[in-house]
């Protein structure tokens, strides 16, 4: 199978699409990499059509602690962990996933080969993330967007790369070294790019962001890139980067 080359785009609502793709998989034992606070790990537990453990991991103690907050009367247990050196046994989990986590991710290399060795023989791997290439002049604005807030987070010293190109996040997650390897495009387009809700989250966005930047020496350079964006997320309009999503078994 050609994974290079870039299926139908998938025109539909992530909770709906995750709900149809994992809706008849029994999960048993699942581990949610870099779960940050907890969204794609809700999601997971909405979607799958049972399992018998989900364990979030992320390294920040602060974030989990949001996550705990978020799926506070959930069963999902979270633990402050490297996703470069996880802390289980070789192949304890049945479903391993990582969403939207490969850019901030020190070494990504690293942290997939962590995720396959925890995986059990027959396992499922899913992985999420949003590319930067192929874009829709509204996804642009969602994509400018996030790379201007990776450049505040990496002044600060928190590790957040630009988000990859299509063909890059392939070379990492190598779907010809993965069984039954599926690949989807996934993108949301169909919404008004200049509703109110969507105008107002991003705009909420840039200033909650701009905010982190105030102790940085490059503070007016950042300013004055935020009202570029405020301008374009108005004019333009915003719709969320394009998802490569895989599906595999170990």
């Amino acid at each position: 199978m050609d994974h290079a080359a870039k299926p139908p785009l998938i025109d539909q609502e992530p909770h709906l699409f995750f709900a149809e793709l994992l809706g008849e998989i029994g999960a048993g034992k699942v581990l949610d990499v870099a779960c940050g606070q907890g969204g794609f790990t809700g999601i997971l537990k909405e979607s799958l059509h049972d399992y018998t453990q989900i364990i979030g991991v992320d390294l920040s103690p602060e974030i989990l602690e949001q996550a705990r907050d978020n799926l506070a009367d959930s069963d999902i247990l979270f633990e402050e962990q490297d996703a470069a050196a996880l802390k289980f046994p070789d192949a304890v989990f049945d479903l391993v996933g990582c969403a939207f986590s490969l850019h901030h991710l020190p070494e990504p290399h690293r942290s997939l080969a962590e995720m396959r060795r925890v995986l059990k023989p027959g396992g499922v791997l899913l992985v999420v993330e949003m590319y930067r290439d192929h874009l829709t002049n509204t996804q642009q604005t969602e994509s400018l967007v996030h790379h201007w807030a990776a450049e505040i987070d990496t002044a600060l010293g928190i590790s957040h790369n630009q988000t990859f190109t299509r063909q890059k996040i392939l070379e990492m997650i190598r779907p010809e070294e993965w069984t039954e390897a599926s690949l989807f495009d996934l993108a949301e387009l169909s919404f008004d790019p200049k509703g109110e809700g969507i105008t107002r989250h991003v705009l909420e966005t840039i200033d909650r962001v701009l905010k982190k930047a105030e102790p940085l020496p490059d503070y007016p350079a950042f300013h004055q890139r935020a009202e570029v964006l405020r301008q374009r997320v108005v004019e333009v309009g915003t719709h969320i980067s394009t998802r490569l999503v895989m599906l595999a078994k170990k």
